[in-house]
């Protein structure tokens, strides 16, 4: 009975992970950078680290402007800043982010048969998130507007991250079911 249980409570709560979503309260400012009335937040998630940035401009500016301003602030060593590698493919394309860097953190590994890379979301509040679909070149920022960078595997049909912001990353279903097994077989072994 008591294996039955800790088998069920096991995937209830791989299950429960899955689903929800979470949110990057808590997180502080790691620098700000510009000048401005506006105000955003940009966050990178690296999976099992996330870093929120602030951005500050006036006029038009775009979730690209808010990269290129913090990776190039200029009242801070260039080891201390946000580092972005990128290919611009011109329009209708726009530019796409290849690497981002920041201090230490180190993007979490999904795997050797996994397609990973950097996701970009965006919010009006930093709880409610929609994915992109476009190059930040393209994202005009708002006051208070929340982006996300999210280091993301991804599926192929549809075509699209599998995490969504403030999830913590899970290694794909076999993984977790052949952890789940083993310790489902430990818990028998024991009783």
């Amino acid at each position: 009975m008591a294996f039955k249980r800790s088998v069920s409570l096991f995937f209830l709560l791989v299950f429960v992970s899955v689903a929800s979503a979470a949110t990057y309260d808590g997180l502080g400012i790691e620098y700000w950078t510009g000048s401005g009335a506006n105000e955003a937040t940009i966050v990178v998630d690296f999976g099992l680290e996330s870093y929120a940035f602030g951005y500050r401009w006036d006029g038009a500016a775009t979730g690209w402007d808010a990269l290129v301003a913090l990776e190039s602030e200029p009242s801070l060593d260039e080891s201390l800043r946000l580092a972005v590698s990128e290919t611009d493919y011109g329009a209708p394309t726009g530019i796409l982010i290849e690497d981002i860097d920041y201090l230490s953190a180190t993007e979490f590994d999904y795997g050797q048969y996994a397609f990973a890379g950097w996701a970009y979301y965006y919010s009006g509040d930093g709880e409610n998130w929609t994915s992109s679909g476009d190059s930040s070149i393209y994202r005009d920022l708002t006051d208070g507007a929340w982006d996300a960078w999210l280091w993301s595997d991804f599926i192929f049909e549809p075509f699209g991250p599998v995490r969504q912001p403030g999830q913590a990353p899970v290694p794909e279903p076999c993984t977790l079911a052949v952890l789940g097994l083993g310790a489902a077989a430990i818990l028998k072994r024991r009783s």
